[in-house]
């Protein structure tokens, strides 16, 4: 179901999703961001705009 609202690919969708979470929005099981990116560095990309797209 995450799939259909979080694109992993996409930089804006994760940090959007990072804010959600950040608000006090509620993860589901399977879907942190590091289950989502599993790459550290390409998370802290995205998240600092370091990648747009």
């Amino acid at each position: 179901m995450v799939n259909q609202v979080i694109e992993p690919e996409d930089p804006e969708s994760i940090r959007q999703f990072a804010q959600y979470i950040e608000s006090g929005g509620k993860v589901i099981p399977g879907a942190s961001l590091q289950e989502l990116v599993p790459n550290k560095e390409k998370l802290k990309k995205m998240l600092n705009y370091e990648i747009l797209k």
